[in-house]
């Protein structure tokens, strides 16, 4: 069941990068593992479901992101310390706005409110 799913670079589902500029991960995915995206330079723009409960340490690190979509709010264990490192600082994270203040913890670079996304400015070229 997709639910169950923990999306990580040992998994089933190969993640190719090398050309990736934006994706957008399903809904009912559970967590992304640790160095899921490590390296995907050329990503531009990861956008993730409400579902997504967790993220692993290093998961965007050496991303050259623009934007950061997180839909939903990451469980007490779901957001440690090492969530953002790697990931370049002029990226911007989009939060729930309740959840500002907790990633401006994690993060040195700008957490906006979600509603301040603009999908428009990012067309995902890839789902899973």
């Amino acid at each position: 069941s997709v639910s169950a799913f923990l999306l990580n670079r040992s998994s089933d589902l190969e993640i190719e990068c090398s050309s990736l500029k934006s994706i957008e991960i399903p809904s009912g995915v559970k967590g992304l593992g640790e160095s899921v995206f490590r390296n995907c330079s050329s990503l531009k723009t990861i956008i993730l479901p409400e579902s997504v409960q967790t993220i692993g340490n290093y998961a965007f690190s050496g991303c050259m992101l623009d934007a950061l979509v997180i839909k939903g709010t990451l469980d007490s264990q779901g957001a440690d310390r090492y969530l953002f490192d790697g990931l370049n600082e002029s990226a911007i994270v989009y939060v729930p706005a309740s959840e500002i203040e907790r990633y401006k913890g994690l993060f040195t670079g700008s957490v906006l409110p979600l509603e301040d996304f603009v999908p428009e400015k990012a067309q995902c070229s890839q789902s899973y």
